[in-house]
């Protein structure tokens, strides 16, 4: 069991991100958070960042973190995307599932070694359709594929 440490969790407003944050905060841990809508808790240090927009990611997680130390990041942002024909699915489409499902993981892991924030165990969420797609789920899967292949 995880108590009393540093956490750091991205999409945390909802899903598996949201569940994760109501165990750990249980345990007297430090919560910090970027995610899309606003979290009410006060044991959750919350900055709202629009992963899509890769260049306030830097920034946002500067207004965040305040320490040089985060014992756990949970890397758990992410989207699904149009579920579609490939042929149906723009680049725009594949850009978009990429900002948020791999290039702002890319730029929350350069924040922490930049700033030489020590770190215990980086947990990357990924998924089962990184190694076994889904007619239709293009995007997802091909973004999900993208993101556990950079973290190994």
């Amino acid at each position: 069991m995880i108590k009393g440490k540093k956490i750091l969790i991205t999409g945390i407003s909802s899903g598996l991100g949201k569940s994760l944050s109501s165990i750990l905060i249980q345990n007297k841990n430090k919560i910090y958070s970027l995610g899309k809508s606003a979290v009410k808790n006060k044991s959750i240090k919350y900055v709202k960042c629009n992963f899509k927009n890769i260049n306030s990611i830097h920034s946002k997680l500067k207004k965040l973190i305040d320490t040089k130390k985060i014992d756990y990041v949970f890397l758990n942002a992410g989207i699904l995307g149009k579920i579609d024909k490939i042929e149906k699915l723009s680049l725009k489409d594949l850009n978009e599932v990429f900002k948020i499902n791999v290039f702002a993981n890319k730029k929350v892991i350069d924040f922490l070694i930049k700033k030489k924030i020590k770190t215990k165990l980086i947990v990357a969420i990924s998924s089962g359709a990184a190694i076994k797609p889904k007619l239709g789920w293009h995007l997802y899967c091909s973004s999900k594929a993208a993101f556990k292949f950079l973290i190994e």
